[in-house]
């Protein structure tokens, strides 16, 4: 699967965007060893990282102090 993005508007006007990062290929991989959605809240115009959805292997995530992690559905990095 490609790198692709879905965007979500709520009825109270927040725009949420889904961006699926693939795992990445032999010789490409991306930093956290597998794939992962980054989730984006719209706040006056600009993106901001709300958070991370990850699976299994997903590594590194300790890296990661700007929103939370969620790895298997366990939060991982107790968010802000």
């Amino acid at each position: 699967m490609q790198h692709t993005q879905y965007v979500k508007t709520t009825k109270s006007g927040t725009t949420y965007k889904l961006d699926y990062h693939p795992g990445g290929s032999g010789s490409q991989k991306n930093i956290h060893g597998n794939d992962y959605w980054k989730v984006y809240r719209d706040v006056n115009g600009k993106d901001v990282v709300y958070g991370r959805i990850g699976h299994g292997g997903f590594k590194n995530y300790d890296l990661i102090t700007d929103s939370p992690v969620y790895i298997n559905g366990v939060l991982m990095n107790g968010g802000l």
